[in-house]
């Protein structure tokens, strides 16, 4: 708890750029009140107050990582704390792409990379901002970018969410099945096996992937899903059989009856 003591708050304050003052205060101030809240158990208190050291210490690194980044946003007239706020409607466009891209391979903080790569999953940043997502979705190693919000799966998530099919060339396609492919990318490729399934006019390419992750049991609903956006009547019965083998979650299952409505020409 030394690492905010009353000295180290003063410190704090002022190595941080100016923007992040505010938000320091304000964990600092609920961190001061943890003591006083009735609601918390003693176990609770000393869990909720690890969880502020911790948040304490990301912004001030996030802070100081972001201010190259916010100087240059700022000259093309995007005033922001941090990055994620360029994905809420109307504060961020099409000009803020290349800036994003061009710092996306150079941030270190893990953080904010995320974010960076999050944002670029706008609509406003697409087609021009998959090739740097895909190359740092390759260059990025599966057994060091471990966990559920790993960097691989914000990636992933970002060309998922903005992928269009008109937006992909052969080029990207190659690299998007080369990474669907590899097992060792885990979880991360689910997001990207379901963006396959948007992309009609490479059905003859995509198709035979997507039947053979059916065997890939961490991949077997993403690639129902993409499946049943393609409306593949042919891999019909095949996603029967092996979903009758296959254990899915509720929510899961609601996607799968919908896919397989989609195959069925409903």
């Amino acid at each position: 708890m030394s690492f905010i003591s009353g000295k180290s708050i003063s410190e704090l304050r002022r190595i941080v750029p100016g923007f992040a003052a505010k938000k320091l205060d304000e964990l600092f101030e609920e961190f001061e009140s943890i003591e006083s809240d009735d609601r918390l158990t003693e176990e609770g208190r000393h869990f909720r107050a690890q969880q502020l050291v911790n948040l304490i210490g990301v912004w001030v690194q996030y802070s100081q990582a972001v201010e190259p980044m916010r100087e240059e946003l700022r000259g093309a007239g995007f005033i922001v704390a941090e990055i994620s706020e360029l994905i809420a409607p109307g504060v961020g466009s099409a000009a803020a792409e290349p800036i994003l891209t061009k710092w996306l391979p150079k941030v270190d903080f893990l953080p904010l990379k995320k974010d960076i790569a999050s944002a670029l999953g706008c609509p406003w940043a697409h087609p021009f901002a998959m090739p740097a997502l895909l190359t740092e979705l390759k260059e990025t190693r599966p057994e060091l970018d471990l966990g559920v919000d790993s960097l691989r799966g914000r990636i992933a998530d970002a060309i998922e969410k903005s992928l269009r099919p008109g937006e992909v060339d052969v080029r990207f396609l190659a690299g998007l099945i080369e990474f669907v492919t590899d097992p060792r990318q885990g979880l991360a490729r689910g997001f990207i096996v379901m963006a396959l399934g948007k992309l009609e006019a490479y059905r003859a390419e995509v198709l035979p992937v997507l039947v053979g992750l059916l065997e890939d049991d961490e991949m077997v609903v993403a690639a129902v899903i993409a499946l049943g956006r393609l409306r593949a009547v042919e891999a019909l019965d095949f996603v029967e059989l092996k979903l009758r083998s296959h254990q899915v979650d509720p929510w899961m299952l609601s996607k799968v009856k919908v896919a397989k409505r989609r195959m069925s020409g409903e």
